[in-house]
């Protein structure tokens, strides 16, 4: 197929033959990457196959804990005190430092 352009240049429409599956356009498209695109095009699929796998991989983590836990039950003791039962004494600091911020009679006069 023919065709111009608008400076009147003639141009031939090339179709490129018709791919059958998504796996052959999909390597079609790649194919034509430069080599920083395709770096880039593989570390998105590689982190998304990451993520897919470490679903799968805690799904079954999971499952397996599931199922196989013990039906036993674990009692903890507990023991309750009475706050007004117990005295703490307050902190007691070694150095006792006083500062003067603002002096309000200095300020009047």
């Amino acid at each position: 197929m023919m065709g111009h352009t608008k400076g009147g240049d003639r141009i031939e429409f090339v179709n490129p033959p018709h791919q059958k599956t998504v796996v052959d356009c999909l390597h079609h498209a790649l194919i034509f990457l430069g080599p920083w695109e395709g770096r880039a095009v593989a570390f998105v699929f590689g982190c998304g196959i990451g993520v897919i796998l470490r679903f799968f991989f805690l799904i079954g983590l999971l499952s397996y804990h599931a199922f196989t836990r013990r039906q036993q039950t674990r009692v903890a003791d507990c023991y309750f005190v009475d706050a007004s039962q117990t005295v703490e004494n307050p902190p007691v600091y070694d150095v006792d430092v006083k500062e003067v911020v603002f002096d309000a009679q200095e300020e009047t006069q």
